[in-house]
């Protein structure tokens, strides 16, 4: 019996893969501010945030630059966030206030939050018309539940 076990695990060691990181750590995550650094000629996290957010409505435009909420593996590097908001403390118009939150579980918080919204809208219609809209539902859940304010949030993922 022993020696069955030692040859499993002589078989599971000798498919296991590694992969050894280095300078891959800092590099990687320095793609997603300057995509031009492996010839990818276009604007990187920050740009696209604040294009995306000049493409609202303008009376939309301030509660969405005090909301960037970053969800997903991302959010987890370190200083990803801090970093972020500085980049789009130079970008964003000077009028607006800038905010990025990261939630406690940022890889399955916005799944939670789609569930939440397919839930809430399979309630509204299934109840009588006089109860509820769809623009309602999404007007409750679309809340920044990082720091309890309501308001648009825009969604990083």
């Amino acid at each position: 019996m022993k020696e069955e076990e030692r040859r499993r695990w002589e078989l599971e060691e000798e498919s296991r893969q590694a992969l050894i990181l280095s300078v891959e750590r800092f590099a990687a995550p320095e793609i997603l501010f300057r995509p031009d650094d492996i010839r990818l000629y276009q604007g990187g996290i920050a740009e696209t945030i604040v294009q995306s957010v000049e493409a609202c409505p303008d009376y939309l435009r301030a509660a969405m630059y005090h909301n960037v909420l970053l969800t997903g593996g991302n959010a987890r590097i370190p200083g990803f966030a801090r970093r972020l908001e500085r980049k789009l403390l130079t970008l964003a118009p000077t009028q607006h206030v800038v905010r990025v939150c990261v939630p406690e579980d940022s890889v399955t918080y916005a799944w939670r939050g789609a569930q939440q919204i397919s839930r809430q809208i399979v309630t509204v219609s299934n109840a009588p018309a006089a109860s509820g809209s769809t623009v309602e539902v999404f007007r409750k859940c679309f809340v920044d539940r990082v720091h309890g304010r309501p308001g648009a949030v825009l969604v990083i993922y």
